[in-house]
């Protein structure tokens, strides 16, 4: 958990193995204006640090395009077990990010954990300083 100002952080993390299914890694989570005792938004954390969404969503695309061609890499190396993106999916929008929260010394970290839906323990992780 983090306290930056008037928000509060909480994040959750699992890792989860069954039977014979991959281990998987599940991120959950959950932030709150103190303040107002309401959810806070991704756009309430970035207008709260003043970061621009236009830039956001360039370098959500710019840090996930950049782990999937070294997944690709891995994957025409002959390993079989590499987890790849659709990287035309909208969950790469500020508007649709499932995973947020304010870290040490106000970081915002935007979480893409896949192992919430697949069994993969794979996940990019985008920071704003």
């Amino acid at each position: 958990a983090y306290v930056n100002g008037n928000i509060l952080s909480l994040v959750i993390m699992s890792t989860l193995k069954e039977s014979t299914a991959a281990q998987r890694i599940i991120v959950q989570t959950y932030n709150y204006n103190l303040s107002t005792n309401t959810e806070a938004s991704l756009i309430d954390l970035l207008t709260l640090k003043q970061i621009n969404r236009d830039e956001v969503n360039s370098k959500i695309m710019e840090v996930v395009t950049q782990a999937d061609e070294e997944d690709k890499a891995l994957q025409n190396m002959g390993y079989n077990q590499v987890y790849m993106r659709d990287l035309t999916s909208d969950i790469y929008t500020v508007e649709n990010a499932g995973g947020y929260f304010l870290g040490p010394d106000n970081t915002l970290y935007i979480v893409y954990a896949y192992g919430n839906g697949e069994f993969t323990s794979k996940m990019d992780i985008i920071v704003f300083e």
